[in-house]
Order: C-alpha cells, then structure tokens, then sequence
C-alpha cells in the first residue's frame, strides 16, 4: 500500500486493516496530516461519510454525481460548481458534517484548485479534511507538487463512462478509509 500524502521520511506500520486501525510512527518533527485527521475524525459522525466534488464544468458535475449514484453506496456525493461555492458551504458546517473526502478539478476560473486547496490547508477548520484532484491531466511533476501542498492524490479524469465509475470507487474507498479509521502516535 502507498501513503503517497507521507513526508518522504516517514514510516508507516500498518498493524490490522481488518479493523482499519493504524499506527504511524515517523521521524520528530515531522507532520503527517492523516494522523491529525483522524484524530479529528473520531469526533465525525462515522454514519456521515460524503465527498465534496468541485468542478466547473456541469456536464463534468453531472457525470460524477450520475457514476458515483450507480455504484448504490451509502457514501453521499455533493457537487460544487466552484472552490468559491466550496468554502461557503463548509463554513456553514460543523465539524461533524465535514465530508470525508474534497476532490478538486484544477482548472477553474476564479479560484483555481490549488488556490483552494491551499486555502483550506491555511485553515485550521478545515486543513484537517482530506483533499485529492480529479483533473484532465496530472504529471508526476504537478502530483508532487499538489502532495507537498497537503493533498492526499491526483487522478487524471477517465474518458470511458466504465473507467469513470471505477474512479468513483477509488474515491468512495479513499473517503471511507479516512472517515473510520482510526491513529495513534508512537
């Protein structure tokens, strides 16, 4: 398993995926925020897990909302037509309807991915809440850069319907993990 969202010199023991309980034990004064988040997360309401989509384009909007609905989950998807529209709506949130999971397009006008990204990150009521980019097109470069940012991934969008709703439950996986696991500190 990959923590791509890991400071390179950390290192990770995972002790038992059957109950999703984690121990991450890294060198001092390094900052792992899935640690932080799921120490948050334990005050979440575990029956409440949802992604927060934020794309422009509506069609985009209305093919993730279409895909993640046919896979027949219990996880919620929220659709946001900007990062704009985003914030607003967290902050009218406490910290029990947080979603799981913020999955950003980069390509927006406004106020572009990363900006909102580093946004919530400069936020301490929301840099706990984990965000990966859903885009056209994702180096490895722009990936570095968006992890060192504080995302967790980025996935380049699918041109097939069928690839899309495999995407969909990559990010209801993704969002899961993060919702009920649980960490400690060595």
């Amino acid at each position: 398993m990959v923590f791509p969202y890991l400071k390179p010199n950390a290192t990770v023991l995972i002790q038992d995926l059957t109950v999703q309980k984690f121990l991450f034990i890294a060198q001092p004064n390094t900052i792992i925020p899935t640690l932080r988040y799921n120490l948050l997360s334990s005050h979440m309401n575990p029956h409440n897990t949802e992604i927060f989509f934020v794309d422009d384009d509506i069609d985009d909007r209305e093919l993730i909302k279409e895909s993640f609905d046919s896979l027949g989950s219990s996880c919620n998807a929220k659709t946001f037509g900007s990062g704009i529209d985003l914030i607003a709506a967290l902050k009218k949130l406490n910290v029990k309807q947080f979603p799981s999971l913020i999955v950003l397009d980069i390509n927006m006008p406004m106020m572009s991915g990363i900006q909102v990204l580093e946004t919530l990150k400069q936020d301490p009521q929301f840099a706990l809440i984990p965000v990966a980019f859903f885009t056209t097109s994702c180096s490895p470069a722009l990936e570095k850069e968006l992890v060192k940012k504080g995302a967790i991934a980025c996935i380049q969008k699918a041109s097939a319907y069928k690839e899309l709703k495999s995407q969909m439950a990559y990010f209801e996986e993704l969002a899961a993990s993060y919702k009920h696991k649980g960490a400690t500190a060595a």
